[in-house]
């Protein structure tokens, strides 16, 4: 993962445990809800592929949700 992956994952992550929405994290941290949202959706679909690779049944995920259940 390099650089600009592992900061947005360290917010993604800070996020998640504070306890405030999306859009206060953002706020508070100088960060576009919408390149937020871009980097959560795309980090999200990263840990899906490194995480179902050699599954059985290819892995699939079933439903998009799954993605952000916690």
């Amino acid at each position: 993962m390099g650089n600009r992956e592992q900061f947005w994952q360290a917010h993604v992550d800070a996020c998640r445990v504070s306890g405030i929405t999306q859009k206060a994290y953002c706020e508070r941290n100088g960060i576009t809800p919408k390149t937020f949202r871009i980097w959560r959706t795309r980090l999200a679909g990263a840990v899906c592929a490194t995480t179902t690779e050699g599954e059985p049944h290819g892995g699939e995920v079933r439903g998009k949700r799954a993605a952000f259940a916690s």
